[in-house]
């Protein structure tokens, strides 16, 4: 793939130009790397390769980002060098999240569900071979719903007690 070549090649001119400085640019992502995808529309792409997307959380930074932290009051991105990096936090565990910068997304997979982690644009490179800054953050849960478990057994207890009288009332 033509864009992997053009990432690949970035990544090693960082490694030559930049020598001496490779500890003072922090690019890590908490997640694994699953692929980079172009285009904008990140839920329809993620549907139609099988993610679940329904439960998803979605900060957009503005044009002008300016505060070192955004929040939608679940989801909080923060970054200290310009939103070329930073981290991220949620009130609940994901599986994976996608960081969209430029006409291109990368999505992440968390090895376990996880509250927090890091976030880069490191693996995204745009066409004039440039690492672009954060345009929003997506992260995704499993899918499934917590099933409430004190809950189900009293509406399956109750159920039964009804059946039981019902016999009974039949009987005599």
């Amino acid at each position: 793939m033509l864009f992997n070549s053009f990432r690949l090649l970035f990544l090693f001119s960082l490694i030559v130009v930049f020598p001496g400085n490779a500890s003072a640019i922090s690019y890590i992502n908490s997640g694994l790397l699953v692929d980079v995808y172009s285009g904008n529309d990140v839920v329809t792409t993620l549907e139609s390769l099988g993610y679940e997307t329904d439960s998803y959380v979605k900060v957009d930074l503005p044009d002008s980002a300016n505060s070192l932290e955004y929040s939608n009051g679940e989801l909080t991105v923060s970054s200290s060098d310009g939103w070329y990096s930073g981290q991220w936090s949620i009130d609940y565990a994901i599986n994976y999240y996608i960081v969209k910068a430029s006409n291109y997304f990368a999505v992440y997979s968390l090895a376990s569900s996880s509250t927090d982690g890091t976030w880069s644009t490191a693996d995204i490179v745009n066409n004039g071979g440039n690492i672009p800054r954060l345009s929003h953050l997506t992260t995704f849960g499993s899918g499934s719903v917590p099933v409430p478990e004190p809950a189900t057994l009293i509406l399956f207890g109750s159920g039964f007690v009804g059946l039981v009288l019902y016999s009974r009332r039949r009987r005599h």
